[in-house]
């Protein structure tokens, strides 16, 4: 248990999930004795990456290389830019990158971040979004470190774009030809115990989903299978190791070891699902009612 609280956050708003992510990470800092480097890739570096929508639990995408010690621990990233996460204990000095580390090593002690010969702090406004920013290779437009939005694993066709007064989001670039009826269904089929008065379509076809939970679970799986786990409140996600209070009310997602919310109040329900439906840009591929009126309310 620490021995003393966390840092407090900046006051600036994050992502819900990136937020939980920074939280927990931040408690990892200051456990005593002082977090060893496995325990700074399993308190900060996996959460912070899931968080940005990096698959940590696909070795395709983070695998880990060399050899495994208390002092040390080394992790290739792979993707729109491939990285090398060298990760250390708390408090560790980080070494200075040379030759052609300069671009691919990050270092990590948990609290400082070292890449390209500057720094980051964990606490600081901003360190999720620069190191989304660094992921992708793309240079952020206030000159900082380089920068990208990671749409978690492989490339799945998407593309950002900036939205006028919010911060940066992830966008599919062709939803209507990436999201298949076929695909709907299957997601549909695992949640066709939660019955309900609402009948959906896809694509202008029936899809067996009932429910207003269940027809946010397919959106959830949607989002998660197109690289758009940001798009989903980030207190409904349950992530490896944690396990759903046993009070609440989850469903398992596709994605080994994450769990899904689904007991909210109907109107809570509502707003999430219009809101996962605007993120995928699917408003005009579902169709759907409850008792004889358009669900979600604020469809077009």
């Amino acid at each position: 248990m620490p021995e003393t609280p966390p840092p407090d956050a900046p006051a600036h708003a994050e992502h819900p999930r990136v937020a939980a992510a920074l939280g927990r990470a931040r408690a990892t800092l200051v456990l005593r004795p002082p977090a060893t480097a496995p325990d700074v890739a399993q308190g900060v570096l996996f959460p912070v990456l899931a968080s940005l929508g990096v698959e940590v639990f696909d070795l395709e995408r983070l695998r880990l290389t060399g050899e495994v010690s208390a002092e040390r621990l080394e992790y290739r990233l792979s993707g729109q830019r491939d990285l090398r996460f060298v990760v250390l204990p708390v408090d560790s000095q980080l070494p200075e990158p040379a030759g052609a580390e300069v671009s691919s090593v990050v270092y990590c002690n948990g609290r400082q971040w070292r890449h390209g010969g500057k720094d980051a702090d964990l606490f600081e406004e901003g360190f999720a979004q620069e190191l989304k920013h660094l992921i992708a290779g793309e240079a952020q437009s206030d000159g900082g470190t380089s920068a990208a939005r990671s749409g978690g694993g492989r490339d799945t066709g998407e593309r950002s774009a900036p939205v006028a007064g919010q911060r940066t989001e992830f966008v599919p670039a062709d939803p209507f030809e990436r999201i298949t009826g076929e695909e709907v269904r299957r997601y549909a089929e695992a949640v066709r115990n939660m019955r309900g008065k609402l009948q959906v379509s896809f694509d202008g076809e029936p899809v067996e989903i009932t429910s207003r939970s269940a027809f946010y679970y397919v959106l959830a799986e949607l989002a998660l299978r197109h690289g758009r786990a940001d798009a989903i409140p980030g207190e409904d996600l349950v992530l490896p190791p944690d396990e759903a209070p046993a009070e609440r009310r989850a469903r398992p997602l596709a994605r080994p070891g994450w769990q899904l919310l689904v007991d909210h109040e109907p109107s809570v329900i509502e707003q999430r699902t219009l809101e996962l439906l605007d993120a995928l840009g699917l408003r005009r591929k579902f169709s759907a009612t409850q008792r004889g009126q358009p669900y979600p309310v604020g469809r077009e």
